[in-house]
């Protein structure tokens, strides 16, 4: 290519109108092609690739009459859920406090001594899915309850909330490799079953409610889309595991996240592995957010707490040694994946294959619930009464 279709760095970034640490958070997430410069550690950019950007970024908005949401709110303090910070949130409350805050019930009318029932064919098939991986299991099974607990389908509020309940139990089963669900609060479940320490259990009640849910990400959407249709969310968290488990969502990048803590808790320089993927001119992932200006306040909560939760640490020591580089070199601060990811590394569980569906499924479960909701007003009153009705055995 001509050496005109090629601009420097601060070019590039006045184009797109943002700093040049956002820049090269861009290469990486928007597909913007760079090319080094002989004899320097400098960049040129595609031309071509900005301009597509520019138009992206100024042409039309999307309707407003798109999908909107009162679940969670989202500003520079991070993620208010019906109101309440999520970062304040996490300083105390369960995950099942935190969805019944989503879901607007009463936490003991869902959450209650109730264990829901399985089936023969749950059984079977769970036995002979036991080694493949959770998700895989989770997505195979979930459905499989809906027909063995009758109340599955009370699609009002009260009624869909407790079957979320349901589903968060037997998915909190089902990811951990466990025969029933327990009545015990999830973060205990977890902690019981992956044999954690007090630190290590408050790191994973704060990481679930943080995580529970984050607006209308892509699983979101989904979830929504499903739940327009009338079904239980037995089926629309199992919706939401098969989007989030795809490689363009925050599974694949989550793999990358984790790629590059391993680098840096095995080397014996933990700047080595960020240092070279700096000098070739590669993303760095883990750093920089997409929905925050600077910091992501989730992030920034969650590794405070696990430095202050694990001192002494050596692993940690390492990755705040690369976490420093990056702010020297580009401003850069860790993402929410990335703090996840360093905490799910400490509890020794991969985050993506346990604690991000477990936590997300709150969420799902309240977009499920609104998304219905708001679809039965605008439905007449006959199909609504036949919709809500629970069906009994003679049906």
């Amino acid at each position: 290519m001509d050496d005109a279709e090629w601009v420097s760095a601060s070019e590039a970034a006045t184009m797109l109108g943002v700093s040049l640490s956002t820049l090269y958070v861009y290469v990486g997430r928007k597909g913007l092609r760079s090319r080094p410069v002989g004899g320097s550690r400098a960049r040129r950019y595609l031309k071509a690739d900005l301009l597509r950007e520019m138009s992206r970024k100024n042409g039309p908005r999307m309707s407003s009459a798109g999908p909107t949401t009162a679940i969670t709110h989202i500003d520079a303090t991070g993620p208010s859920y019906r109101g309440h910070n999520a970062i304040a949130l996490a300083e105390h409350a369960t995950l099942e406090q935190t969805a019944a805050l989503l879901w607007e019930v009463d936490e003991a009318e869902v959450f209650t001594d109730d264990v829901p029932r399985s089936t023969d064919e749950f059984e079977r098939l769970a036995n002979a899915m036991m080694g493949q991986n959770g998700i895989d299991r989770a997505t195979a099974l979930l459905h499989l309850l809906e027909g063995a607990n009758p109340r599955s389908f009370d699609l009002s509020p009260q009624g869909m909330a407790r079957t979320g309940a349901d589903a968060m139990r037997w998915l909190a089963a089902i990811l951990l490799g466990q025969s029933a669900p327990a009545k015990t609060p999830i973060h205990e479940t977890v902690g019981a079953a992956l044999k954690l320490d007090e630190a290590q259990l408050d790191l994973t009640r704060r990481l679930l409610v943080l995580t529970a849910d984050h607006g209308l990400e892509l699983a979101a959407r989904a979830v929504r889309a499903l739940a327009s249709t009338g079904v239980t969310p037995w089926r629309t968290v199992t919706a939401g595991l098969l989007v989030a488990a795809g490689r363009r969502s925050w599974f694949g990048y989550a793999y990358s996240v984790r790629r590059l803590l391993a680098e840096i808790t095995e080397s014996a320089d933990p700047r080595e592995p960020v240092m070279r993927r700096l000098r070739h001119g590669d993303d760095v992932p883990g750093f920089g957010s997409r929905q925050y200006d600077g910091e992501d306040p989730r992030a920034r909560a969650l590794l405070a707490s696990c430095f202050a939760l694990l001192p002494a640490d050596r692993e940690l020591e390492k990755v705040m040694s690369a976490i420093e580089l990056m702010r020297e070199w580009s401003g850069l601060q860790p993402d929410f994946p990335f703090a996840r990811a360093l905490v799910s590394l400490k509890l020794g569980v991969d985050d993506s294959d346990i604690l991000f569906p477990l936590a997300r499924s709150a969420g799902w479960v309240a977009h499920s619930i609104e998304q219905f909701q708001s679809d039965m007003r605008t439905r007449p009153t006959h199909h609504r009464e036949l919709i809500r009705r629970v069906p009994t055995p003679t049906d």
